[in-house]
């Protein structure tokens, strides 16, 4: 095994830096506040700490049922469960770390974990430390993670870096480290994110078929593929086994139509639209601002690694240096075909509403392959913007590494090392903001007295909006199931749970929470409306509600028996 050299060291130290500058705001906050806002960190956190919850108490039948939306099933299935991250999750909050700590400290563990993935994979492409050095601040801190960084399913793409690794050590190697690697990160993909699993299962075997045509001796990569065959049984079997309750909600109905996806495509110039937090570029986005759909559409790869990229395919086409030009194309065929498919069901106006109708849009191949391979589970396509930013990353390594082999050692090669590096951090430097949270000593003292309460399902008020969220990540402080909560899909039945509820709905949403069995209903009096609060007082007066908690603004009722 290769011995740690400073290089690597230092390698380390400027993605520590670099996830500093990015994540300082929320480094300096992490006990009280989430990235960006509370809308998707909130929903993340309890999702992590009502796995945790089942699987301290070994109720693994449920570990699909979430605590939210009760007493509808499979609700974790609704989004991604991330039972993979319970690996870290489980000892943070055994060690007393909260629901909100253990998410950002996952957030922020994702963009070292993704760098080093991304730098290993580019050493091993090509040979270079430099090249590691490149794939890995691509990979780690582009506009994509940027702006997903809410998302932390999605921060977990360190599993596709460490795919292709697996995948490129099994075509050039005889060991089976490589499969092993390969089928570790397919698992890793299955338990974390499954629209990278979907990404993995439908790229990886493009680009073997492409490697497989152009190879010189196609029995040999027959042969290494075989590796394969034994960690991938494995890896897909116990895939499959967490794939099962998302088919059981698939075959109750819950899919996506091909509208849906409207502001979740990408249009071509997403791909130059760097993350609206970047420190450096964030002018030119706001110059090309996308209509709808931010989180998703800023694809920017980064200026450096698509220049040289772009430089490298240039230069080995003027040459005519085909044997390079063979080693890229498995990459950029992946590449293109990842932004068509990104692209969507059709190629969409960048509007801010969807067209009334499709009858006169360009269907894409998106259009007829999303019922075959199973896209409709992705709602996103712009989301095929991570194969296509590790293809720049690689093809911008290869070229810059190729570069600096006509750059003498010594000291003329340090100084370009160097100013690499400042150009990369330059680059991919961004700060993530932070929405601050009532959370530990400011967490409303209305959850302590919950807590203390017998065991009861909750309603709460607002039961719809963001703050919903904030609602969702509280009840892992008192422990009881919710009615309310918000996830990728509704469960049948619960439009009359979560709505924006009004003096004149208010009985009849009453009726619905006592209908599925809440105990108390929970109301955040500054969140809604002060007719709604005139009503409840009026509900309370006519013996239909008891007032069973007050403290400020927030109130919690009993149903009247």
């Amino acid at each position: 095994m290769r011995a740690v050299q400073p290089a690597d060291l230092a390698a380390l130290g400027f993605y520590a830096l670099l996830t500093s500058v990015v994540l300082w705001p929320l480094l300096t906050a992490m006990t009280t506040s989430v990235p960006h806002s509370i809308r998707d960190p909130g929903f993340q956190a309890t999702v992590l700490e009502n796995v945790t919850r089942r699987l301290l108490s070994l109720d693994l039948v449920h570990i699909f049922d979430g605590y939210f939306f009760y007493p509808a099933h499979l609700t974790l299935a609704m989004a991604d469960d991330q039972i993979g991250l319970q690996v870290l999750a489980l000892p943070l909050h055994l060690m007393g770390a909260d629901a909100l700590l253990v998410l950002n400290l996952l957030t922020v563990l994702s963009f070292a974990v993704t760098a080093v993935c991304g730098d290993l994979l580019g050493r091993y492409v090509t040979g270079s430390r430099i090249g590691g050095l490149v794939v890995g601040t691509a990979f780690a801190f582009a506009s994509f993670r940027i702006e997903h960084v809410i998302h932390l399913q999605l921060l977990q793409s360190w599993t596709v870096a460490l795919a292709f690794l697996g995948l490129e050590m099994t075509l050039r190697e005889t060991s089976r480290r490589g499969a092993l690697i390969w089928a570790f990160a397919i698992v890793a993909a299955a338990t974390t994110s499954l629209n990278y699993l979907l990404l993995l299962v439908l790229t990886q075997p493009l680009y073997v078929a492409i490697r497989l045509v152009l190879a010189r001796d196609r029995h040999d990569v027959v042969a290494h593929l075989r590796a394969l065959i034994r960690p991938g049984v494995v890896a897909g079997a116990i895939s499959l086994v967490l794939l099962v309750p998302y088919v059981v909600l698939r075959l109750e109905g819950y899919s996506r139509s091909s509208t849906d996806t409207f502001q979740f495509s990408a249009r071509l110039n997403d791909y130059l639209t760097p993350a609206a937090d970047s420190l450096a570029l964030h002018r030119l986005f706001t110059a090309q601002r996308p209509a709808t759909g931010i989180d998703e559409r800023e694809l920017f790869p980064g200026a450096v690694v698509l220049l040289f990229m772009l430089a490298g395919i240039a230069f080995a086409l003027i040459r005519r240096d085909w044997g390079r030009i063979r080693d890229a194309t498995p990459w950029l065929v992946m590449g293109a075909i990842s932004v068509l498919f990104s692209l969507g069901p059709y190629l969409w106006p960048n509007a801010a509403h969807a067209p009334a109708n499709q009858a006169g849009l360009l269907p894409l191949p998106y259009h007829w392959l999303a019922l075959p391979l199973f896209l409709e589970s992705l709602r996103s396509p712009a989301r095929f913007g991570l194969i296509v930013l590790l293809v720049v990353a690689v093809l911008g390594a290869i070229a810059v590494v190729r570069l600096m082999e006509h750059v003498p050692r010594g000291s003329r090669r340090m100084v370009a090392v160097l100013a690499l590096a400042l150009a990369l951090g330059v680059d991919y430097s961004a700060s993530v903001p932070v929405q601050a949270v009532a959370w530990g000593a400011r967490l409303p003292a209305t959850y302590a007295w919950l807590k203390a309460q017998p065991a009861g399902p909750v309603v709460e008020l607002p039961a719809a909006g963001d703050f919903v969220s904030y609602e969702m990540m509280a009840s892992t402080v008192d422990g009881h199931p919710r009615l309310t909560g918000w996830s990728g899909f509704l469960p049948h039945g619960f439009v009359a749970i979560r709505k924006v509820v009004t003096s004149a709905n208010l009985d009849a949403w009453l009726a619905s929470a006592r209908k599925f069995g809440a105990t108390y209903v929970f109301v955040h009096g500054d969140m809604v409306d002060p007719t709604v609060v005139a009503s409840l007082h009026a509900a309370r007066d006519a013996g239909t509600l008891v007032l069973a908690e007050a403290s400020g603004t927030d109130e919690v009722y009993r149903f009247a028996k």
